[in-house]
Protein backbone atom coordinates (compact mmCIF):
# COMPACT_ATOMS: atom_id res chain seq x y z
CA UNK A 1 0.00 0.00 0.00
CA UNK A 2 1.50 3.68 -1.21
CA UNK A 3 1.44 6.06 1.65
CA UNK A 4 1.38 9.92 1.85
CA UNK A 5 5.29 10.36 2.26
CA UNK A 6 5.52 7.83 -0.90
CA UNK A 7 3.36 9.94 -2.77
CA UNK A 8 5.10 12.77 -2.46
CA UNK A 9 8.58 11.55 -2.91
CA UNK A 10 7.18 9.70 -6.33
CA UNK A 11 5.33 13.33 -7.17
CA UNK A 12 8.48 15.29 -6.51
CA UNK A 13 10.40 13.09 -8.03
CA UNK A 14 8.68 13.31 -11.69
CA UNK A 15 7.51 16.62 -11.25
CA UNK A 16 11.24 17.89 -10.58
CA UNK A 17 10.04 19.74 -7.47
CA UNK A 18 10.83 19.36 -3.42
CA UNK A 19 8.71 17.40 -1.71
CA UNK A 20 7.82 20.32 0.35
CA UNK A 21 6.27 21.48 -2.72
CA UNK A 22 4.44 18.71 -3.74
CA UNK A 23 2.86 18.08 -0.33
CA UNK A 24 1.39 21.72 -0.64
CA UNK A 25 0.20 20.67 -4.36
CA UNK A 26 -1.19 17.08 -3.05
CA UNK A 27 -3.10 19.56 -0.38
CA UNK A 28 -4.57 21.79 -2.54
CA UNK A 29 -5.54 19.39 -4.74
CA UNK A 30 -7.47 17.38 -1.96
CA UNK A 31 -9.10 20.32 -0.29
CA UNK A 32 -10.71 21.31 -4.01
CA UNK A 33 -12.10 18.08 -4.23
CA UNK A 34 -13.49 18.16 -0.35
CA UNK A 35 -14.76 21.72 -1.53
CA UNK A 36 -16.51 20.57 -4.18
CA UNK A 37 -18.06 17.47 -2.65
CA UNK A 38 -19.10 19.17 0.40
CA UNK A 39 -21.33 21.66 -1.35
CA UNK A 40 -23.17 18.32 -3.12
CA UNK A 41 -21.03 18.71 -6.58
CA UNK A 42 -19.11 15.71 -8.14
CA UNK A 43 -15.61 15.50 -9.15
CA UNK A 44 -13.95 14.53 -12.12
CA UNK A 45 -10.67 13.45 -12.31
CA UNK A 46 -9.34 13.06 -16.01
CA UNK A 47 -7.78 9.31 -16.53
CA UNK A 48 -9.06 8.33 -13.52
CA UNK A 49 -12.87 8.25 -12.55
CA UNK A 50 -15.25 10.38 -10.70
CA UNK A 51 -15.87 11.30 -7.06
CA UNK A 52 -19.91 11.60 -6.49
CA UNK A 53 -21.29 12.38 -2.83
CA UNK A 54 -24.61 10.47 -2.58
CA UNK A 55 -27.41 10.71 0.07
CA UNK A 56 -28.31 7.44 2.17
CA UNK A 57 -32.02 7.88 3.40
CA UNK A 58 -32.39 7.32 7.11
CA UNK A 59 -32.84 3.83 8.22
CA UNK A 60 -34.01 1.54 11.00
CA UNK A 61 -31.20 -0.84 12.23
CA UNK A 62 -31.83 -3.37 15.86
CA UNK A 63 -29.06 -3.65 18.30
CA UNK A 64 -28.22 -7.77 17.97
CA UNK A 65 -27.69 -7.64 21.79
CA UNK A 66 -30.87 -6.10 23.02
CA UNK A 67 -33.28 -6.34 19.79
CA UNK A 68 -34.08 -2.75 20.28
CA UNK A 69 -34.59 -0.94 17.27
CA UNK A 70 -33.19 2.89 16.58
CA UNK A 71 -32.81 4.83 13.54
CA UNK A 72 -29.69 6.01 11.97
CA UNK A 73 -30.30 9.57 10.19
CA UNK A 74 -29.64 10.83 7.05
CA UNK A 75 -26.24 10.99 5.79
CA UNK A 76 -23.84 11.45 2.27
CA UNK A 77 -21.37 8.77 1.42
CA UNK A 78 -18.64 9.44 -1.15
CA UNK A 79 -18.88 7.08 -3.96
CA UNK A 80 -15.93 6.62 -6.19
CA UNK A 81 -16.33 5.40 -9.85
CA UNK A 82 -13.21 4.16 -11.62
CA UNK A 83 -13.08 5.63 -15.61
CA UNK A 84 -13.00 2.76 -18.23
CA UNK A 85 -9.29 3.28 -19.04
CA UNK A 86 -8.84 2.62 -15.69
CA UNK A 87 -10.61 -0.22 -15.05
CA UNK A 88 -8.91 -1.93 -18.83
CA UNK A 89 -5.88 -1.17 -17.26
CA UNK A 90 -6.27 -2.54 -14.07
CA UNK A 91 -7.73 -5.60 -15.55
CA UNK A 92 -4.61 -6.15 -18.05
CA UNK A 93 -2.57 -6.67 -14.65
CA UNK A 94 -4.67 -9.78 -13.30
Amino acid sequence: MMMKPDVLRIVGEEAGVSQSVAKDVIDAFCELIEDELVVGNEFRVGNVGKFKPVSCPPRVCMNPNTHKKFTIGEKVRIRFSANDALLRKANETL
